[in-house]
């Protein structure tokens, strides 16, 4: 009796660890997943029917969809080719996009303080710092000494006109750090001092003529390696729109959902990440220990009703 007791447990234990091992398994499936519904969701194309052009009714469909659409911010050469939004505060859009629905990426949205008419000293706009490009992902690029001389330039429609941004610092800062965190900076002294407090934190800057007269856009976004890490980089708006010299190779090869579609399953194996590959190696070696031991167990079970069926027929 107490024999059997113990192989129902052992049965009960080990019925136990194998649920547990699918369990992980199921999750490693689900992050993958989760993973690529995240960075369909921050796609920039599929908002690219609603941009700007002359003939703007795209556009203005958007802005019936939702009121809180301001405008449509570009940087020349990145992945940042979105539509902006302002809410009533800073935390309206940081998980809902422009077509109000739930996401994790959120949305570009500028300072809840901030006029919609950019006509404020300095602007601030937020983005999720993302892989792939997404969203203000590639804002921490501007780091990068050859990165940031060779994407010099960007633009922003707002107010049924575009505008060019001339960018000149790139800033490494804290979030909690008010003398960049204001916006809406009043008063040619202060904002003298804002101006001079953003090219003494300049972690890359350009030569760049920029006074109080002026108005400048701030797009900020979290650095992936600090908590409260910040990156900023830091653009004069003009009324010199640029050419995008980049436009072609922005139009071929940034489409997330175009990736996905038509990557094969091998490509996507190959591109899971370590951690994914590490839980399905431990799933399925604590898989094959568990049928091991089962059928062991079995066999000797087995064994042992033959030794009593002889011991019987002997006796």
């Amino acid at each position: 009796m107490a024999r059997k007791i113990v192989c129902l447990l052992n049965e009960f234990l080990n019925m136990l660890l194998l649920s547990a091992v699918l369990l992980l398994f199921l999750y490693g499936c689900y992050g993958l997943w989760d993973s690529k519904i995240v960075y369909e969701a921050a796609d920039k194309l599929q908002y690219e029917v609603y941009k700007p052009t002359q003939n703007q009714p795209s556009f203005e469909e958007l802005q019936s969809r939702n009121p809180d659409v301001l405008g449509w911010l570009c940087v020349y050469g990145t992945g940042i080719d979105y539509p902006l939004v302002q809410g009533a505060d800073n935390d309206t859009y940081l998980n809902t996009n422009v077509m109000c629905e739930y996401a994790l990426s959120g949305s570009i949205f500028l300072d809840a303080k901030n006029q919609r008419d950019f006509s404020d000293f300095n602007s601030l706009i937020y983005g999720h710092h993302m892989e792939k490009s997404a969203m203000f992902g590639d804002v921490g690029k501007f780091l990068e000494p050859d990165y940031f001389e060779e994407h010099k330039y960007g633009s922003i429609y707002y107010a049924g006109k575009n505008h060019g941004i001339d960018f000149f610092a790139m800033l490494s800062v804290d979030a909690y750090d008010t003398g960049v965190y204001r916006p809406a900076v009043v008063g040619q002294e202060v904002q003298q001092e804002y101006l001079d407090g953003i090219w003494a934190k300049a972690v890359q800057k350009r030569h760049m003529q920029v006074t109080t007269d002026d108005r400048i856009v701030l797009l900020s976004t979290c650095d992936s390696q600090t908590t409260s890490g910040r990156h900023i980089l830091v653009g004069k708006l003009t009324d010199d729109v640029k050419k995008n010299a980049f436009e072609t190779d922005t139009q071929e090869g940034n489409s997330m959902i175009n990736k996905v579609e038509q990557q094969s399953a091998g490509d996507l194996i190959r591109q899971m990440p370590k951690w994914i590959w590490a839980v399905l190696g431990f799933v399925l070696l604590i898989a094959t220990l568990i049928l091991w031991k089962h059928h062991k167990r079995k066999q000797r079970k087995m064994g042992d009703t033959d030794g009593d069926k002889k011991e019987q027929n002997g006796m």
